[in-house]
């Protein structure tokens, strides 16, 4: 961090060591200080969804779970290179925010978006209208969806192994997901301890801006 500064870009008050010390402790405040006015906000995606339970007798690879269907399962592929194993079994695709909501809903959120504006520098001010521009674009394709057929836990966090858990006895399940690919809201990260080696205090902000889950909403519809 202090090799990629130079002195014009640090701020008046720097807390900068003299040439002078050499104290290891001493070095390790100053570069504390240093990164807390240099922290910036978090700019993050924003992803939710929702699960479908499948028509009774309708199996999703959820069904893997079980013992014998996935060593069945198993068997298939091995022979025919076919199967639930054959196929990731994933649905993708990209959508404009315009094209889905009317004229009035459209006008509501960029109201809506400059009224909780987060927006503090030129550059964050700009890009918020950028993102304006881009949700009235019916051309844009603001909005990601998945559709995997399966039950998906976004709420294990960044565990992602445990994304595809069992899900509750004798379901199978679809997973619907939409992700804000430009969102309004920005996070922080902030250095708590004083110990360097510890992880940061990470705040991501998802919907500190209510427009965010405005058009998630929209796109779930």
């Amino acid at each position: 961090m202090m090799e990629s500064c130079t002195k014009s870009q640090l701020p008046k008050k720097s807390y900068l060591a003299p040439a002078s010390s050499k104290h290891p402790s001493f070095w390790n405040f100053r570069v504390l200080k240093i990164l807390r006015r240099f922290a910036r906000p978090v700019y993050s995606y924003v992803l939710g969804g929702v699960l479908f339970d499948p028509a009774p007798g309708v199996l999703s690879p959820d069904a893997l779970h079980g013992e014998e269907y996935a060593k069945a399962q198993q068997e298939v592929y091995e022979q025919t290179r076919k199967g639930p194993y054959g196929s990731p079994g994933m649905l993708m695709g990209l959508v404009s925010y315009a094209s889905i909501i009317s004229q009035e809903e459209l006008k509501s959120t960029i109201s809506d978006i400059r009224a909780n504006s987060l927006a503090k520098t030129r550059f964050e001010k700009a890009q918020e209208e950028l993102i304006i521009e881009q949700l009235s674009d019916p051309t844009f394709a603001n909005l990601q969806t998945f559709c995997i057929p399966c039950q998906l836990d976004i709420s294990a966090g960044s565990d992602q192994i445990q994304f595809f858990s069992k899900p509750p006895e004798g379901k199978n399940r679809v997973s619907l997901l939409i992700c804000l690919e430009h969102p309004l809201s920005r996070g922080s990260v902030h250095i708590t301890p004083v110990d360097p080696l510890k992880p940061p205090l990470i705040d991501p902000g998802y919907f500190r801006n209510g427009a965010n889950a405005k058009i998630l909403a929209a796109g779930l519809k």
